[in-house]
């Protein structure tokens, strides 16, 4: 996983946004407000893309697989990589998130990213997830730039030279994320 992993961070003015895709996706989820000592630039909002927000989850459903390459074990057996790694149990956010995830992506399941909302929400986090229909919404699909994934992700971002993003109507929405702080 570590040569999977792959972070933009959009720098626009003074606000930095932090992104990442499936497996990367996990530090970005982790990283902002978990890492000890003063950070240098603080992240403004995060960005997933089909990601594995649950790594226990993901454990259970792919027989351990990648998550296992990635923590080294079971949640049972790790318990203490687990509290310090998985999102799921960094709750709440310290800002905004954006998942983005495809209906029909065979390889990470939507329902983690469902699951995490419902997680992130009910810990008062603000949280947003777009579901991405049809072909567009398989895996893999959401790292073509030109895609549907990376559309709904560019109507969130800031118009250059602007302090706030403008969300424009979205294919299908499952919930509102706020600008303001």
């Amino acid at each position: 996983m570590a040569g999977a992993r792959l972070i933009l961070d959009f720098l626009t003015r003074r606000r930095t946004y932090s992104y990442g895709s499936d497996r990367s996706q996990r530090a970005d989820l982790y990283v902002p407000g978990h890492i000890a000592g003063e950070p240098r630039v603080r992240v403004e909002r995060v960005v997933a893309q089909a990601g594995v927000c649950d790594l226990a989850d993901a454990y259970r459903r792919w027989g351990g697989g990648a998550v296992r390459a990635l923590m080294g074990g079971s949640p049972e057996e790790l318990p203490e990589r687990y509290a310090a790694g998985d999102p799921m149990r960094l709750l709440p956010l310290s800002m905004p998130a954006l998942l983005v995830h495809g209906t029909l992506d065979e390889t990470v399941s939507v329902k983690l990213s469902r699951r995490y909302e419902r997680a992130a929400r009910a810990a008062g986090s603000q949280v947003e997830l777009v579901e991405v229909p049809g072909e567009a919404g398989r895996h893999r699909a959401h790292i073509d730039p030109r895609g549907a994934a990376w559309a709904e992700v560019t109507r969130r971002l800031p118009a250059p030279g602007s302090f706030e993003a403008s969300p424009r109507p979205s294919a299908r929405p499952r919930s509102g994320l706020s600008s303001n702080k």
